[in-house]
Order: C-alpha cells, then sequence, then structure tokens
C-alpha cells in the first residue's frame, strides 16, 4: 500500500495491544467502545488516549480528522 505510518490509523477494541501496538510503530489509533473494550479499563492505560468512538458506524456517520483529533 506504500502508506507512511503517519498517514495511517488503528482502530481497535483492545486499548494495549491495538492502539498501544499502533502507537509503538508511529500510527494514530482510535479506540472503539465494543467487542473487548471495557470502561475499567481506562482507569488503568498505559497507552495515551487521542480519540474514543462509540463504534466504527460512527466513522461512517462522521468522518474524523486524524491530523487534529488525536495526540500522543
Amino acid at each position: 500500500m506504500n502508506v507512511k505510518p503517519k498517514e495511517a490509523a488503528i482502530i481497535g477494541d483492545d486499548i494495549n495491544s491495538d492502539i498501544g501496538g499502533g502507537k509503538a510503530i508511529g500510527i494514530k489509533g482510535m479506540l472503539v467502545k465494543t467487542g473487548k473494550y471495557r470502561e475499567e479499563d481506562l482507569r488503568k492505560v498505559s497507552v495515551k488516549l487521542g480519540v474514543i468512538i462509540p463504534s466504527i458506524n460512527k466513522l461512517i456517520d462522521e468522518p474524523i480528522n486524524l491530523n487534529h483529533a488525536i495526540t500522543f
């Protein structure tokens, strides 16, 4: 695909594996409140979060500008 990390984003439901893994290689992330997501995980998170969305459908209804929405 020839996409640079700063041009990509990861969408996931696991704070440490999905979002943390993306951050480790320079990819911005969005945490979705579905699947493995648990509210209590936010209190013990080791990854600084930028964007949390209720579901992936939110991206269809209201696209997010990652350059302005996420700060790591």
